[in-house]
């Protein structure tokens, strides 16, 4: 099974996940999963009220319009890596049962996280590039951003939001990462095994029974899993709003905002998947109940 095959080819293995059933599954179906453009949509939302908001000054002041409250600095600061500890070991588990234990499809599927954090330390560098090169400070004896607010002036530039291109990022991230341990689709894969083991023949029996053995021992770290990334993205969520409605201006949220949402885009959208693109799609694999998702 190349990287980059997407489905089955086979036209009876086309299968759908089951509906979420019960409170729980739904609310997780309609958050943590719901579609990355409806996500941005409801972000973007939340982004130009919260910007009305804040040029009216209508929210008064909280906890959260200080930036050293402690979810800013152990949280959102540090929200890549947050993002991380939990996409990471989603894909190493989906990767590793959908490829059949074969590494270099798993390293192929991890490629896309590496691709990721290039793109985290790319934006979040330039943005302070950018604002170091453009800006003054209100101590006109001083030229440098970091000596400038070290020494507790303040620092007139454009600083476009990297909480909200950072914070919506890691929403789309997770979104797309763990499709691969969504349980509706991680219950498909017996029967993605089963199909593609007779159509092809390419399985030994042991090799099957290890594969189902371990779909089953897995079941309850990817339970645990889903609950982390569910927990995150209404996290990050909160920490959006809160952002927007206490600080920077209307266009450096809006930015932050839409180089989020052509990051997703460029990267899920059109580069993974692609051949001779080593980081492969989420899709890839040849046991990977999503190549059945239309």
């Amino acid at each position: 099974g190349a990287c980059n095959m997407d489905r089955l080819r086979s036209p009876t293995t086309f299968l759908l996940p089951a509906k979420p059933r019960g409170f729980a599954r739904k609310l997780i179906a309609n958050t943590l999963y719901l579609p990355v453009q409806t996500k941005a949509v409801l972000l973007l939302a939340v982004v130009l009220l919260g910007s009305l908001l804040c040029a009216y000054s209508v929210v008064p002041e909280s906890y959260f319009s200080n930036k050293h409250n402690q979810l800013n600095v152990f949280l959102v600061k540090f929200c890549w890596g947050w993002t991380l500890l939990c996409v990471l070991p989603s894909v190493l588990l989906g990767a590793f049962l959908y490829t059949a234990l074969d590494w270099r499809q798993v390293l192929r599927h991890l490629g896309r996280a590496v691709v990721g954090h290039v793109i985290w330390l790319i934006v979040t560098t330039s943005f302070v590039s950018l604002d170091s090169y453009v800006g003054e400070c209100s101590s006109v004896d001083i030229e440098h951003r970091s000596t400038c607010l070290k020494e507790g002036h303040s620092w007139s530039g454009f600083d476009i939001s990297g909480h909200v291109f950072l914070l919506t990022y890691c929403m789309f991230v997770i979104t797309e990462e763990c499709q691969l341990i969504r349980l509706e689709v991680w219950d498909q894969f017996p029967v993605v095994l089963d199909l593609e083991h007779r159509s092809k023949d390419k399985l030994s029996q042991d090799r099957q029974q290890i594969l189902s053995k371990l779909h089953e021992l897995l079941f309850r770290p990817v339970q645990l899993l889903e609950s982390l990334a569910l927990a995150q993205v209404l996290v990050w969520f909160g920490m959006v709003l809160a952002s927007v409605v206490y600080f920077h201006t209307f266009v450096e949220k809006v930015l932050g905002f839409a180089i989020s949402y052509l990051a997703w885009y460029f990267t899920y959208r059109w580069m993974y998947g692609r051949p001779y693109v080593p980081p492969c799609s989420t899709r890839a694999g040849m046991f990977n109940p999503l190549r059945t998702i239309s």
